[in-house]
């Protein structure tokens, strides 16, 4: 059953399927594991930030574990992320704004009109099963009952797995991005929904 996050789901075991979706700018940005879990579990239970709770879906077994998960909004819905304040506190914070410095343009989607797909992500034991396919099919709902016309995404170039799914999907590569305008780290996908009714 895929269902949006609450406050009464086990965000810790849900943090630590967000941190494995980056294994390079999470741990750049929260801090090497354990460490950086616990701050996106914090930013979770928040509300004005792009890992709210209020920007996850699950999907969760017969058994109420969570399997996989997904954050998706619309950039121009999107909160501003003061909650990251709350969170990274005082000389935490400093540091963390000068370490996002050169990576910030990257936690944004360049577009605002599609429906962005931040992160997804399935329990490694659950792989092979269909979850992240599911996911996805409720990604694209979500996005058309928002009245979006398209949903998008960015891949690691150094996830040529993760491509192959999305490009099987149906996205496509519209262009690279770049940390500091040199060096090529993400495309950026983008897929045109049909919003026909039968």
């Amino acid at each position: 059953m895929i269902r949006p996050i609450t406050l009464r789901d086990d965000l810790t075991h849900i943090a630590s399927l967000i941190y494995a979706t980056d294994p390079f700018l999470f741990p750049y940005i929260f801090g090497k594991s354990p460490l950086g879990e616990p701050r996106i579990e914090a930013l979770i239970a928040l509300e004005a930030n792009s890992f709210s709770y209020r920007m996850i879906r699950g999907y969760f077994d017969s058994e109420g574990i969570c399997q996989g998960v997904y954050i998706a909004y619309n950039k121009k819905n999107k909160s501003n992320d003061r909650d990251f304040s709350a969170v990274f506190k005082g000389l935490r914070g400093l540091w963390l704004a000068l370490k996002l410095l050169p990576v910030a343009h990257l936690l944004n989607p360049p577009i605002t009109n599609t429906y962005y797909l931040q992160n997804i992500s399935v329990n490694e034991s659950s792989r092979g099963q269909g979850i992240g396919r599911a996911l996805l099919a409720d990604f694209y709902d979500q996005a058309k009952k928002k009245g979006h016309a398209s949903v998008s995404l960015d891949v690691s170039l150094d996830n040529p797995g993760a491509l192959r799914l999305y490009v099987s999907e149906g996205f496509q590569r519209i262009k690279k991005r770049k940390i500091l305008g040199l060096y090529p780290v993400l495309y950026y996908c983008e897929k045109r929904l049909d919003t026909t009714t039968p």
